[in-house]
């Protein structure tokens, strides 16, 4: 789940951010100014649960849409 943030440091480049990567201990940089992001390690576990809750319920409303699909004959 790769995700693009503005970077706060320059305010011009971006920072691409993978969050399972990043709760599990990962820093990201930015390409234009090199500025650092990553997670306090007491925040790791909540981050890590935020993002698997994120993932269920995404596949969770994938399932209904192919459910959907299938219904509908589409």
């Amino acid at each position: 789940m790769i995700t693009s943030i503005a970077c706060p440091a320059c305010q011009v480049g971006t920072i691409p951010i993978d969050a399972r990567l990043l709760a599990a201990g990962q820093s990201f940089s930015c390409g234009t100014c090199f500025a650092v992001i990553g997670v306090a390690e007491k925040s790791k576990d909540v981050l890590a649960n935020g993002v698997n809750e994120f993932s269920n319920l995404k596949n969770k409303l994938d399932g209904m849409k192919t459910k959907e699909l299938s219904v509908s004959g589409a």
